[in-house]
């Protein structure tokens, strides 16, 4: 297993600045998934890694090795790409040989790994199948064997399952996330899809514009964001805008626009007392009540998820929030009803608006 670092990697296409500087280490046998809406940055980090690219500066490291210059073919790193980029023309054996041939493997070798990692994949069995003759799913299946049946020191995955359907999809997440913990390789997986990066990561890397906006555990990212993108990229967020007017330690407090009122909460670095900000409440901390004992709001919509309800509330001032509760809510709840929102002061967080962040936050990205 081999850590890969990024130390101050910056491209540009023209006037366009695809990436700014990005410092990031990734750990050894770390699942790191690089996550971000369509133009944030993490396709060309990938291409960079894999040497498809050439950053305009930085370096990149992979065990310490300075690989910023070397050609792909020399990296040793692994690659599945969203169409696979199978040989149509080969059986499945053969294209999970195929980079063990192109390296002098000896034949009785590459027999094999390519078994053993065929059955890794559960498609032994299917070695002599044309890849037509397979599903998407088994298609993934074979791309991902035939990356890492070569041992590379890193595998890099560029949305990989962008094309298949959402229970596949769910399917593999899963299959993808128990190989990882198998094989210990380290992995850096790219997609804008949400709950791939929740469900598969070790860490997620938050991308915008280019730029680096946070990292940390699934749970560090979505219950501590450190600002108001991040808070809404990933996962669903009630964000109401309001004025800093007091710091006292690990809490805020802020003057709602929304709400004739301060509240206080947990605060994000970087708050500065008088700057805007946003109190984030993620939907299913809030509660309903009655409203005598909440703030009052009105039912616009009601959405049924099987095993719970998605209201959609309008607050006095126009301002619509959402909440969401288990259990089947349609008998007691109707759109137009009046009803009270609470919820504990513990589970809203105060953020700076997007794009503004501390020193302490940027130092956070190599750890």
């Amino acid at each position: 297993m081999k850590d890969f670092v990024f130390k101050g990697v910056a491209k540009a296409y023209g006037s366009v600045q695809a990436l700014h500087p990005i410092d990031l280490a990734v750990r050894p046998g770390e699942f790191l998934t690089l996550l971000g809406p369509s133009g944030s940055g993490k396709s060309t980090l990938l291409n960079i890694a894999a040497g498809h690219l050439a950053p305009d500066a930085g370096q990149v490291l992979c065990g310490g090795v300075d690989i910023t210059h070397l050609p792909p073919r020399l990296r040793n790193i692994g690659m599945v790409f969203q169409n696979f980029a199978l040989f149509p023309h080969m059986t499945v054996f053969d294209n999970v040989a195929y980079g063990l041939r192109a390296r002098g493997v000896a034949k009785t070798e590459t027999t094999r790994r390519v078994n053993e990692m065929l059955e890794m994949v559960q498609l032994d069995g299917y070695a002599d199948r044309r890849i037509a003759q397979l599903s998407g799913g088994q298609q993934q299946r074979v791309a991902l064997a035939r990356s890492l049946v070569i041992e590379p020191d890193v595998l890099l995955l560029d949305e990989p399952m962008g094309a298949l359907d959402r229970q596949l999809r769910k399917h593999l997440q899963l299959e993808i996330r128990r190989l990882h913990q198998r094989i210990g390789r380290t992995m850096i997986y790219v997609t804008h899809d949400q709950e791939e990066a929740l469900v598969m990561s070790d860490r997620i890397a938050v991308f915008r514009d280019g730029q680096l906006e946070q990292i940390g555990t699934a749970r560090e990212v979505y219950d501590e964001p450190h600002n108001s993108f991040v808070a809404s990229f990933l996962g669903e967020s009630n964000l109401l805008s309001g004025t800093v007017t007091a710091i006292e330690g690990d809490s805020a407090r802020l003057r709602l626009a929304s709400l004739p009122l301060e509240l206080s909460a947990t605060a994000a670095q970087g708050l500065v007392v008088g700057s805007s900000a946003c109190l984030l409440v993620r939907p299913e901390a809030v509660e309903i009540v009655a409203p005598a004992d909440g703030f009052p709001a009105q039912v616009t919509e009601i959405v049924y998820l099987g095993e719970m309800q998605s209201l959609r509330v309008r607050l006095a001032d126009g301002s619509e929030m959402c909440a969401r509760t288990v259990g089947n809510m349609q008998k007691q709840v109707r759109v137009g009803d009046a009803l009270g929102l609470r919820w504990q002061p513990q589970q809203s967080r105060v953020l700076p608006q997007s794009g503004e962040k501390s020193a302490a936050q940027d130092e956070q990205h190599g750890r």
